[in-house]
């Protein structure tokens, strides 16, 4: 059974083979060292995960942004 919870340090190495293995070629700023300290300083609580058992097999990243489409 998948479950999404809300990140967690624990969380921190699965995401990062994860991500390396989908987006082999990302640019550095994309690499799990940077980007998860980057979302947790700010909406720590739109970042989610998916895992099945143990394992995790997702990720999902949100933004709140306050401009207003005209």
């Amino acid at each position: 059974m998948v479950q999404i919870v809300p990140y967690l340090d624990t969380h921190f190495e699965g995401v990062r083979l994860l991500w390396e293995t989908v987006f082999p070629e990302d640019p550095a700023h994309n690499r799990a060292e940077v980007a998860i300290p980057a979302k947790l300083a700010v909406q720590r609580e739109l970042f989610l995960v998916a895992l099945e058992h143990t394992r995790v097999i997702g990720t999902a990243m949100a933004a709140v942004s306050k401009s207003s489409w005209a």
